[in-house]
């Protein structure tokens, strides 16, 4: 089981700020209260909104419980051990995914220019040479962001950790990559590489 949901983020929302904090459990609104721009708040709010509604529709969970972190800062259910769930958030949308496996998602805008410093740091020759032959690099070059950072978030190790460049070109086609008018996302879970490893 793997389920998604994307919102896209409006004007509309930065001025319903308030009344989204109102709506969030009293853990979470600290957490999304703490953080010093607006935009920051209405990610974090927006994302747990829409992961409660995730839990909602297709796990029959009324109220989430309050998250805990792994030791790399993953979130998790400590109360809902077979739930695994991810969030991401980018400046036009939030996104969340859950399943019955460890899973991840992430969402980035489309840059106006590609990063060489995130490209000579993070990427593999082989995604840089993708990139750069690409006749959109920019839209290449958030894919291949967007599914790094997923199937990171779904091992719960560090972007430049070994094991997950290590495991990347094995599993690159089980990741599920979208893209809309000005971002794109990625998805994965842990049933979709099984067969990969």
């Amino acid at each position: 089981m793997l389920h998604y949901k994307i919102r896209r983020l409006t004007d509309k929302d930065y001025s319903g700020i308030p009344e989204m904090l109102s709506r969030l459990p009293q853990w979470r609104a600290g957490i999304a209260s703490s953080y010093r721009l607006p935009v920051d708040t209405l990610q974090s709010g927006a994302a747990f909104l829409l992961l409660e509604e995730l839990c909602r529709e297709k796990a029959g969970i009324e109220q989430i419980p309050e998250f805990a972190l792994s030791p790399n800062g993953k979130p998790y259910f400590r109360e809902l051990p077979r739930l695994h769930f991810n969030m991401s958030h980018c400046r036009d949308a939030v996104m969340c995914v859950i399943s019955d496996m460890p899973a991840g998602c992430d969402i980035e805008p489309i840059p106006e220019c590609i990063d060489e410093n995130v490209m000579n740091l993070i990427f593999t020759r082989e995604e840089n040479t993708a990139i750069i032959t690409s006749s959109c690099q920019e839209v290449m070059f958030a894919q291949t962001w967007t599914r790094i950072e997923a199937a990171a978030k779904m091992l719960d190790v560090p972007l430049d950790s070994h094991l997950l460049k290590k495991w990347r070109k094995k599993f690159a086609g089980a990741i599920f990559t979208g893209k809309e008018d000005t971002f794109v996302y990625s998805l994965v879970s842990y049933s979709d590489i099984m067969d990969k490893l």
